[in-house]
């Protein structure tokens, strides 16, 4: 399998996998259905894909992305508290998990939201935000 198909297989699992694994959002803590974007830069240098998980009673965005770019990228769950700031700098990372770690089943995906449900459940439920572990 070429460089192409290995990638193009990776964003298709992250699509496939992101929408089945982070339900528990919507089912279990009255989050939106996730509104799905991706973002390519015209000479296709840089490409993200993400899903964004939305509270408004308790305050709460949750963004699940995958970013391809030869510096900065990665799968990133992120928390945000809308209210008070969508910058990068006010958020909280949960997982993070750098291209060269992440297997083309995009395995590393059913422990990044056991991760989430399991260690940030206050904060995800909108009792606490910096959630000690």
């Amino acid at each position: 399998m070429n460089e192409q198909a290995v990638y193009d297989t990776k964003r298709a699992k992250f699509i496939e996998k992101v929408p089945q694994l982070f339900k528990f959002l919507i089912s279990e803590y009255g989050y939106s259905n996730p509104d799905y974007t991706r973002y390519e830069q015209k000479n296709g240098f840089v490409i993200s894909d993400r899903f964004e998980y939305q509270n408004d009673s308790i305050d709460r965005l949750i963004r699940i992305h995958n970013d391809y770019h030869p510096v900065d990228y990665g799968f990133e769950i992120e928390i945000y508290r809308p209210s008070i700031s969508l910058n990068q700098g006010d958020r909280l990372i949960v997982v993070y998990v750098p291209k060269e770690d992440q297997d083309i089943s995009q395995g590393y995906l059913s422990e990044a939201a056991a991760i989430l449900r399991d260690r940030y459940r206050d904060v995800i439920d909108g009792r606490d935000w910096q959630n000690s572990i």
